[in-house]
């Protein structure tokens, strides 16, 4: 009892001396912080609170160059008292980087991360100047190789035009939210990590997020990046879970979304016109659900080995599953594999089941090596190539597809209007073999967020067939 009640009191303390402070253009560091008397700088403000305060920082353009004084350094925060760091008041404050600034929000490093830290509310961009002084290399860095950071809430920031990454976090991130985040026009990758030392990423949810165009932004202008397949999120080998959810990935240089780690689940996306791969999933017990994967290639039709989906694990027995999908290559792609299952570790086995899933329009089949037991029920095949899948050592044909399992058909889905390198839609329309063909499952919505099933039994596909939707589009030819 006297343990709990020595408990109790610090919990209170922590909250009782918390405090709140003020930043403001109109502001001096001389002045005390208050919201009568704000100070100017936010790099200052952040170094003059305590573990659990909270920073406001108003409305305006706020200018970082000297990596010295600049950044946003805040001071560790508590279990259930987070240090807070807020943008407030009729637009986001504007944060603009310049002289080839490491990041505006810097949570620590060399085994000094600051932990239990919510961040809300900003823009992060590069000062595009004239002549142009190097801009900003990243919007957040936290951690680095052998660091761990953990309890970071990111919400509501928009970071753009930055010459390496959106978020680079240590590669061992623990208890990680990012909550209607958006990264484009990255040099390198929008979300990620390096190489993790104690478990990697670990309890990470991303969304309602945007991460596009990485690889699309290099010395001050929008053009392709000399880095190396930048992906849109992109973290090594780690113990999970990683959910991603309700975000779009699209027009990056490199990945979509690439996982490395165990216990990953992705549903409700948007992964489209990646150049490299759409989504990869290296790790155990991972799923894909209710999400629509198109484009690779990103309208480029040079000869590239890129796939929609690539399962690829060293996890011996590994699971994976693979639910009311909507897969389209475009046939005007270079031929290549539309999805790739344990193609460089062939020799490892793993269990894919496949349910309600559409693979369609590109030139070459959907191949799961030999060593993969797939489980596959209710799929539309509708792929530009005699063999549409190539499973558990067989080929099956548009003539044999019903022998890869129950329910399993090959047909033309009747997107409304699919396109490569653009946004298309890949709603079904009225007449789709799709629409009721699918088994159930424990989903009980779309894409779209249209409860399932609509009809008598399940759709195949990423939507459910919305008949008001598809009144007020156009079909396709």
């Amino acid at each position: 009892m006297k343990e709990i009640t020595i408990l109790i009191l610090f919990s209170l303390a922590l909250t009782s001396f918390s405090a709140t402070y003020y930043v403001s253009t109109a502001g001096a560091d001389s002045l005390p912080g208050t919201f009568a008397q704000p100070w100017r700088n936010p790099g200052y403000g952040s170094t003059h609170i305590s573990g659990g305060d909270t920073l406001i920082i108003l409305s305006g353009t706020y200018y970082f160059s000297d990596y010295g004084e600049d950044p946003i350094r805040p001071p560790h925060g508590n279990p259930g008292a987070p240090t807070v760091i807020e943008g407030q008041g009729t637009t986001k404050p504007l944060l603009l980087g310049s002289n080839n600034l490491l990041a505006i929000f810097e949570l620590g490093t060399y085994w000094d991360c600051r932990n239990y830290v919510t961040i809300e509310n900003f823009e992060i961009a590069s000062l595009i100047d004239t002549p142009y002084t190097d801009g900003l290399r990243c919007g957040v860095e936290g951690g680095g190789w052998g660091d761990t950071v953990d309890h970071y809430t990111f919400k509501n920031i928009s970071v753009h035009h930055v010459e390496e990454t959106g978020f680079n976090l240590a590669g061992d991130s623990r208890y990680i939210t990012f909550d209607v985040c958006t990264v484009h026009h990255s040099g390198m990758f929008a979300v990620g990590g390096p190489e993790a030392f104690a478990g990697g990423w670990q309890n990470v949810l991303i969304e309602n997020c945007y991460l596009g165009y990485a690889g699309h932004f290099y010395e001050g202008v929008e053009q392709f990046s000399p880095w190396d397949r930048p992906d849109g999120f992109g973290i090594e080998e780690s113990e999970g879970p990683i959910v991603i959810s309700h975000t779009t990935a699209e027009h990056n240089r490199g990945d979509g979304l690439d996982s490395k780690s165990k216990r990953t689940y992705i549903h409700h996306c948007t992964v489209a016109n990646n150049f490299a791969d759409g989504i990869k999933l290296w790790g155990d017990s991972s799923r894909v659900e209710n999400t629509l994967i198109y484009g690779t290639g990103d309208g480029d039709t040079i000869s590239s080995p890129w796939c929609l989906l690539v399962i690829d694990t060293d996890d011996s027995n590994a699971y994976f599953a693979v639910t009311n999908v909507t897969m389209w290559d475009s046939p005007d792609r270079n031929p290549h594999y539309v999805a790739t299952i344990q193609y460089d570790n062939s020799d490892i086995p793993v269990t894919l089941t496949m349910k309600n899933n559409i693979i369609s329009g590109g030139r070459r089949p959907f191949h799961a090596n030999p060593i993969v037991n797939v489980i596959a029920e209710n799929n539309l095949f509708y792929l530009n190539w005699d063999v549409q899948i190539y499973a558990n050592g067989i080929d099956y044909d548009s003539i044999n597809i019903g022998s890869l399992g129950s329910g399993n058909i090959f047909d033309d889905p009747l997107f409304v209007a699919p396109a490569w390198g653009a946004d298309g839609n890949f709603h079904l329309q009225s007449g789709s073999p799709a629409r009721d063909g699918g088994t159930a499952v424990p989903l009980t919505d779309d894409l779209d967020g249209n409860s399932r099933p609509q009809g008598s039994a399940y759709d195949i596909g990423c939507y459910e067939y919305d008949e008001l939707f598809v009144m007020n589009v156009a079909p396709r030819p």
